[in-house]
């Protein structure tokens, strides 16, 4: 009779760590599958740009004819033979790590470039400290996840999930694009709301629609960030993801931080208030397309 029962544990406790494990390897899927149809991340088909040597040239020189920059990656792009940018991926084949200074310590250490990326609040919509928040007690509300990801926000004057990407048409008739997602750098059909779930972990579908080159490249047409429609019908934002926007990637300067933190309310840390993307513009909304490029 022992001995039946010990079987009978034993297959209990067999059972339990299978299913902890199987919870844990697919908890990210868990989460997601909770939240609405239209707010689970999608393997999204991004098109890619495939130009020839004679064309990687001719941009070459115009990019470099156009902007007093050093554009160091075309002559990486030349040497390896790179005529696709494919977002993320292309990115990571040369940029795996980075090397960042600890907040606390100040020492350099080197951490997986992605993984920094979808723990910024430019990706996340929050953060665990909170400098300038502080509780009745006087105290620094820290230590725990805040941000505009679960929250109302007044740029949009709505949520983040209801307001990621959107078609507005306007009283003239005009349709516009607006919504969290025209600076935010995920580029899914939804606001990453599994990023404040505990121990969620960033799916590769999630990763590979990130937009590097908004904050990177210094010849980004933000007029292709339209609000755009798949055949699944949900509605998410197109990006640059041209060889020309790959070519001129440089590290970040005022003007590419301008194309959302151009309206500062009192402090840098702000983005923009609100602007459209018109669907007809033939110029960019950009406030940095106002201004010629840095003389560095």
């Amino acid at each position: 009779m022992k001995k039946k029962s010990a079987k009978v544990w034993l297959s209990i406790l067999t059972v339990l760590v299978v299913l902890i494990v199987v919870v844990l390897v697919f908890w990210s899927q868990i989460i997601n599958l909770m939240m609405p149809a239209d707010s689970r991340p999608g393997n999204i088909h991004f098109a890619v740009e495939k130009i020839t040597p004679q064309q990687f040239d001719a941009i070459a020189e115009e990019v470099t004819a156009k902007y007093d920059l050093d554009f160091a990656h075309i002559k990486r792009f030349k040497e390896k033979g790179i005529l696709a940018y494919e977002g993320p991926k292309t990115c990571l084949t040369c940029h795996e790590e980075m090397k960042i200074k600890d907040p606390k310590t100040g020492e350099e250490k080197t951490v997986k470039l992605m993984d920094n990326l979808t723990h910024s609040t430019h990706y996340q919509f929050f953060t665990n400290k909170h400098p300038n928040v502080y509780g009745f007690n006087g105290e620094l509300a820290d230590n725990f996840p805040m941000g505009k990801i679960d929250r109302p926000c007044p740029k949009p004057g709505s949520f983040a999930f209801t307001a990621w990407a959107s078609v507005a048409v306007s009283e003239p008739g005009d349709t516009l694009s607006e919504g969290c997602r025209q600076c935010h750098t995920g580029g899914q059909y939804q606001v990453p709301l599994g990023e404040i779930m505990l121990a969620y972990y960033t799916e590769q579908k999630e990763k590979d629609a990130i937009d590097c080159l908004i904050c990177h490249s210094a010849a980004y047409d933000i007029n292709k960030k339209q609000v755009v429609k798949d055949k699944n019908g949900l509605t998410r934002w197109a990006m640059d993801r041209s060889m020309k926007a790959a070519m001129t990637v440089k590290k970040t300067i005022s003007q590419t931080c301008l194309r959302c933190h151009r309206h500062n309310f009192g402090d840098d840390i702000y983005r923009l208030c609100r602007f459209f993307f018109h669907a007809k513009s033939t110029e960019s909304w950009s406030y940095a397309a106002a201004y010629p490029p840095l003389r560095l």
